[in-house]
């Protein structure tokens, strides 16, 4: 699911509550999943190879879904897949999934209070959705070394 199917379908929706299927894929403990209940959605955006969902009050959830994680969106209050299943986030118009068929489990939930504490998560580097030609110009420029003939 791409950030901006995903913005339309939790823009102004209000988060009923986080259900943690599988406890190491929550990797913060402040604040706590319960503090987001009732929390009003924004918006999902792209940070680096994570997925933001934007609440109200300054508040994010953090997800990066390694290479074998998904977003999938079902009725409200769907069950969670077995095996797969490691988060649901339940809005008032429908229910988001998170799951992963790698059993290396890597993907990660972080819940954050502050934008100050998510620019922590921010590596830089280019956002390439985002970026003019002139910069996704610019990031090749490096100084190297010329090659030598073989």
């Amino acid at each position: 699911m791409h950030v901006e199917r995903l913005t339309e379908l939790i823009q102004y929706q209000h988060l009923e509550r986080i259900r943690i299927a599988r406890p190491f894929f929550l990797r913060s403990i402040e604040p706590a999943p319960s503090e987001f209940r009732n929390g009003e959605a924004l918006s999902a955006r792209r940070l680096g190879e994570r997925i933001v969902i934007e609440f109200r009050e300054n508040r994010f959830a953090m997800i990066h879904l390694m290479i074998a994680g998904r977003l999938r969106w079902r009725k409200l209050r769907a069950a969670l897949p077995r095996g797969a299943g490691l988060a649901a986030f339940d809005f008032s118009s429908g229910t988001m999934l998170v799951t992963e068929a790698s059993s290396q489990r890597r993907a990660s939930l972080h819940l954050v209070e502050s934008s100050a504490a998510l620019s922590t998560f921010d590596r830089g580097g280019l956002e390439v959705l985002h970026a003019s030609y002139a910069q996704f110009r610019r990031s090749f420029n490096t100084k190297t070394t010329p090659s030598s003939a073989i």
